[in-house]
């Protein structure tokens, strides 16, 4: 095949699925399927259908805020709200007269939101 016959108009960028951004999150995490599920008290079958992006959990942003706190991967991230730390969706810094929105409850939503899409496609 010669390069003359491919046009590209526009780059292509692949889509990270929940389940993608998972997997990535276990293995720098340097755990097992079965570990994983373990931790998040839910069955290794049921776990590995996450990953594969077969299946989705009932909730979604609790299941991703518990592997943030199993791996220290931002739930944002696993969510697909940010694409890592050099996005520009890091929080703002606050003056000490400024309240800082309310970072789990616009997670839930956005969470939720994701999930509604994520089941529509």
């Amino acid at each position: 095949m010669s390069t003359e016959s491919v046009t590209r108009i526009h780059p292509v960028w692949p889509k990270w699925t929940f389940g993608d951004r998972l997997r990535k999150a276990r293995h720098a995490a340097g755990i097992t399927q079965r570990e994983m599920a373990d931790q998040l008290d839910v069955g290794q079958p049921a776990y590995g259908q996450w990953e594969a992006g077969n299946n989705a959990p009932r909730n979604i942003v609790r299941v991703a805020q518990d592997v943030e706190a199993l791996t220290g991967v931002p739930a944002a991230w696993l969510l697909g709200l940010t694409d890592g730390p050099d996005d520009g969706a890091a929080l703002p810094h606050l003056d000490s007269n400024q309240e800082p929105f309310d970072y789990r409850s616009d997670l839930l939503e956005l969470g939720t939101r994701h999930v509604t899409e994520f089941r529509a496609a």
